[in-house]
C-alpha cells in the first residue's frame, strides 16, 4: 500500500485563501480546489458531481484527470452503478481496497479503480446536490486530515452553490416584484406608471427618428350602469374583457395601459408624413376594439363602444401630462356631442341606442 506523502498545510491555507478571494462563481471555486484536492489526496482523477435524485443519474460537472484515469466532464452514469451511491447510503466516504469493500462495484471494478474518497455536497436544505470525488488506481492511504479538507472543500462549493441560488431567487422576486409594481392587478394590462415611463420613452424616440405619436384616452361609457345592475363582480370582468380586447387587437408596436377606474390609455407611432386620416384610422382602430358582444361568466353585453379621443404629438411635446391631459379632454367633448346625439335618438332615455345587456 502507498503511504499518502503528508505536505505542510499552510501552502494549502496559502492557496486556499487565494482560491475564495478570487472566485466570482462555481466554477471559478470548484477548478482550482479540484487542483487543491489532486495535489493533497496524490490520486487520478479528481471531479464534482451532481446527483439527479428524480431520474436517478448522476452527472460529472468538472473533472481534473492527471494520470491515465479519466473521469470526462459531461459523464452520465446510472446512480445505481456508482461508488458514490453505495458510499452515501453506508455512509462510507474512503475506501483504499475497493474490489473487496465493493466487490458489486463491477464498473469500477472494471475501470481498475482502487481507492475511492469522496464528500457528499449537502445544501442548506440538507439536499445533496452531489460529491467531491477522487479516485485512483493504486491502493493509497489517505489520512483522516485530508479527508477533512475535502469535506471542508465540498462544504465551500455547497455554500457557494447556495449562494447562488439565493441569488437567482432574488432576483426573479425582484422580477416578479417589478413586474407587479408595473402591471395592473385585474386587468393584467400597464399600469399607469408604467404608461408613463413608456410613453416618456417614445416620445424621445419618434424626436429623434422624426416620427409622430397618435395617443388616445379611452374611456367606458355607461361602465357605472353595468356596475349597478350587475355588481362590481361583473364590472370587474367587463373591464377585463375590454383590456382583453385592446390587447389582442393592437398592432405590434402598439401600447395600451389601465389608467385607472374605466378609463385605458393606448398609443401607436406613425412616420411624421402621417395625417389626420392617421389619427382617425387609430382611433377608430380603438373603437372598434370596443365595440360588440361581450360574453361575461354571468351575463352577456352588447356594448355599443368607449368614447375615445385622440391627439397627436408634434415636434414640441415632451410634457407627458400636457399629452394625456389633451387626449382626456378630446375624449370629454367626444362623449358630450355622444351624450347629446343618444338623447336625441332615444327621447331622452338614459342608455344609447343598441345598448343592451342579456342575462
Amino acid at each position: 500500500m502507498i503511504q499518502q506523502t503528508q505536505n505542510s498545510i499552510d501552502p494549502i491555507l496559502d492557496r486556499l485563501a487565494s482560491v475564495l478571494a478570487n472566485s466570482t462563481d462555481t466554477a471559478t471555486l470548484v477548478r482550482p480546489l479540484l487542483e487543491l484536492m489532486e495535489h493533497l489526496t496524490g490520486l487520478d482523477s479528481v471531479y464534482l458531481t451532481r446527483i439527479d435524485w428524480s431520474k436517478q443519474v448522476q452527472t460529472v460537472l468538472f473533472s481534473r484527470n492527471s494520470h491515465e484515469l479519466v473521469i470526462p466532464e459531461g459523464l452520465d452514469v446510472p446512480l445505481e452503478h456508482t461508488l458514490c451511491r453505495r458510499a452515501i447510503e453506508e455512509q462510507h466516504f474512503f475506501e483504499p481496497d475497493v474490489p473487496t469493500h465493493w466487490a458489486d462495484a463491477h464498473l469500477a471494478i472494471d475501470m481498475g479503480i482502487q481507492t475511492y474518497l469522496s464528500a457528499p455536497v449537502r445544501l442548506a436544505d440538507e439536499e445533496i446536490y452531489g460529491t467531491l470525488c477522487s479516485l485512483g488506481t493504486d491502493s493509497t492511504e489517505i489520512s483522516p486530515s485530508t479527508q477533512r479538507i475535502v469535506q471542508l472543500f465540498a462544504n465551500l462549493i455547497a455554500h457557494q452553490i447556495d449562494s447562488e441560488r439565493l441569488i437567482m431567487y432574488l432576483q426573479s422576486d425582484n422580477r416578479a416584484i417589478g413586474e407587479l409594481a408595473m402591471t395592473d392587478a385585474l386587468t393584467g394590462l400597464p399600469n399607469r406608471y408604467s404608461l408613463r415611463r413608456a410613453l416618456k420613452r417614445e416620445l424621445a424616440n419618434v424626436q429623434r427618428m422624426d416620427h409622430v405619436l397618435h395617443l388616445a384616452f379611452i374611456d367606458l361609457d355607461h361602465f357605472k350602469e353595468i356596475n349597478d345592475r350587475y355588481g362590481h363582480d361583473t364590472g370587474d370582468q367587463f373591464l377585463k374583457a375590454i383590456a382583453d380586447a385592446l390587447r389582442n387587437g393592437l398592432r405590434e408596436g402598439d401600447f395600451v395601459a389601465r389608467y385607472g377606474g374605466d378609463e385605458f390609455v393606448a398609443f401607436g407611432i406613425s412616420k411624421n408624413t402621417a395625417t389626420t386620416e392617421d389619427e382617425a384610422a387609430f382611433a377608430t382602430r380603438l373603437s372598434d376594439l370596443t365595440v360588440g358582444r361581450f360574453a361575461l361568466a354571468s351575463t352577456v353585453i352588447d356594448y355599443a363602444g368607449a368614447s375615445i379621443g385622440v391627439v397627436t404629438s408634434t415636434s414640441e411635446d415632451l410634457d407627458i401630462d400636457d399629452l394625456i391631459e389633451r387626449a382626456d379632454q378630446a375624449m370629454y367633448r367626444l362623449k358630450k356631442n355622444r351624450r347629446t346625439t343618444e338623447n336625441l335618438d332615444g327621447g331622452g332615455e338614459k342608455s344609447p341606442k343598441g345598448w343592451d345587456w342579456t342575462p
